[in-house]
């Protein structure tokens, strides 16, 4: 498949594979076919000549420090963009309340455009925010209650904002149930907490079919050392974990 992460097409995996993001793959002849990535919905794997290529790249031309908004997204659903009057973007669902996005963006906002290029999912998104450096500053044409608005932000250094309690959840509300799981980021509180795509978060602290923005309202104000309580339903299963910080 193509993928706007990728100059190059990448495999998707069997949604049956147990392979997980970060493991190298062989043939039985040990010769290495590539690495196991996130690609949003599901695994893929990067292939072993486009896996070299980009690590030349970066021992050739090292990126400045990284740089990020603070923000997290998830899809424009059919039924977000009747109510925001946008066809194509991707739907702010979380905002640092110290990143550089703060007085710019609220929860509900739909980012249509990066720079002038359209934003078509989440993986889009990514695409462009994961290459940003410090200080570096982006256009982005945003949709509120069906007015545009033309912002321009600067990255903050990634080290100032506080990582160690980044939920790594992309989600879309499911109706008379809670919130559905879209993306889980390697090695985020989410991961570690076992949360996978396809989960349906219905309890956050002491909030019962919570939305996006609710969920983010629940784990955000926990301190350091302590976790919220997450009950989630996995294939008509109800389950228990935390996030903890």
């Amino acid at each position: 498949m193509d993928s706007p992460l990728w100059q190059e097409p990448i495999w998707l995996t069997p949604a049956s594979s147990e392979l997980t993001p970060g493991s190298f793959v062989f043939t039985t002849d040990g010769l290495l076919v590539g690495i196991v990535i996130d690609e949003g919905r599901q695994s893929a794997i990067l292939p072993g000549t486009l896996l070299l290529k980009e690590a030349d790249r970066l021992l050739n031309h090292p990126p400045g420090p990284s740089g990020e908004l603070g923000i997290q997204v998830q899809d424009l659903t059919t039924p977000i963009a009747k109510a925001t009057g946008a066809s194509t973007g991707v739907v702010v669902t979380y905002v640092d309340s110290k990143g550089p996005s703060a007085a710019a963006l609220v929860v509900g906002d739909v980012v249509e455009a990066i720079n002038g290029a359209p934003l078509e999912t989440p993986l889009h998104w990514r695409a462009r925010a994961l290459k940003l450096t410090a200080g570096e500053s982006v256009n982005l044409r945003v949709r509120r209650n069906r007015e545009i608005r033309e912002l321009k932000l600067s990255a903050a250094a990634s080290h100032v904002l506080q990582k160690g309690f980044t939920v790594g959840l992309s989600l879309r509300n499911a109706p008379g149930a809670g919130s559905a799981i879209t993306a889980v980021e390697a090695g985020s509180v989410a991961d570690r907490a076992g949360l996978r795509v396809g989960d349906v978060i219905t309890l956050a602290g002491n909030a019962r079919e919570p939305s996006p923005a609710t969920v983010m309202r629940a784990v955000e104000p926990v301190s350091t050392g302590e976790a919220v309580l997450v009950a989630f339903l996995r294939d008509g299963t109800q389950a228990v974990t935390a996030l903890e910080k």
